[in-house]
């Protein structure tokens, strides 16, 4: 298992996985996003990291072979994630951007997003590789609205 830790300015109720080059469309989060807590396109992913103000947090990202819902999951999120090596991987906010060194195949990926917290809230992103697109939506419920098992839709709605 490949690991990537970074501590990231978290702002403007984003946390973020991006493929992609950045575009302001990407961002818009329409009433259907905000009530799901997820902004999604092929590629660029953002995140509603609950809290509302701007803070500091660690965010994790695993290359995996398997995904494990660990005690302290407040959310839990799959959804299909295309790679493109042509693209920087970045973890990201509004105000800030890290780009990821791992080497990485192109193609299809099962991406898992938790909100976990021990000492401090943090973010966890796994991506494994996958032959099959599987469902947007949620693994567990939480006390945010998610529910177990309900799609997460694509797009700004």
């Amino acid at each position: 298992m490949k690991k990537y830790e970074v501590d990231l300015l978290i702002s403007h109720h984003q946390v973020r996985l991006e493929n992609r080059n950045y575009d302001d469309s990407y961002c818009q989060w329409g009433d259907i996003n905000i009530q799901q807590g997820a902004l999604l396109f092929e590629g660029f992913v953002s995140f509603d990291p609950i809290p509302d103000e701007t803070f500091g947090a660690k965010v994790i990202l695993s290359i995996s072979d398997k995904h494990v819902i660990k005690d302290d999951v407040h959310r839990s999120i799959v959804i299909p994630f295309l790679y493109n090596k042509e693209y920087p991987l970045k973890i990201s906010s509004a105000l800030e951007s890290h780009n990821i060194s791992f080497e990485l195949d192109d193609g299809l990926y099962q991406l898992y997003f938790d909100i976990l917290e021990k000492d401090e809230v943090y973010y966890h992103f796994t991506l494994i590789k996958s032959n099959d697109k599987v469902m947007a939506k949620y693994l567990i419920n939480d006390d945010f609205g998610g529910v177990a098992g309900k799609e997460i839709h694509f797009g700004s709605l």
